[in-house]
């Protein structure tokens, strides 16, 4: 198994990128479109601890199709993307796509404003509440 890794240091913060490639070796472009399209969802939250990313070729009836698996260790729940096309750097584009949706939403369910909106959490009190 190759493993490739590398600590990114956007926002401040350390990420840890793991690429893990079981039976197959890739070249050092694809190492490096995957480090950059997996390093952009530290843009979004700064609460990434990890990111591990396993490449897989799998061969079907019709063609190969090389599979992305990657995982996001964050507090609370790990958020997981799988996708599968004829080339790693669209299966890895459409993954980290996924995990970008996947970390809108989960922030947007987590941030006091969002919650204000429903009225689950009151950021400010009117005057006359106070007398």
């Amino acid at each position: 198994m190759n493993i490739y890794t590398r600590h990114s240091l956007l926002n401040k913060s350390i990420v840890d990128i793991l690429i893990k490639s079981p039976r197959l070796s890739i070249s050092s472009r694809i190492e490096r479109i995957l480090f950059e399209k997996f390093e952009r969802l530290e843009k979004i939250t700064d609460r990434i601890i990890r990111c591990e990313v396993v490449l897989k070729k799998e061969k079907s009836a019709t063609a190969e199709d090389c599979t992305v698996e990657a995982r996001l260790v964050i507090p609370g729940n790990d958020l997981f993307a799988k996708e599968t096309a004829a080339k790693f750097e669209v299966a890895a584009e459409n993954s980290c796509l996924d995990l970008e949706r996947q970390l809108r939403k989960r922030k947007t369910r987590l941030s006091p404003k969002a919650k204000a909106k429903n009225g689950k959490v009151r950021l400010s009190v009117n005057d006359e509440e106070l007398e």
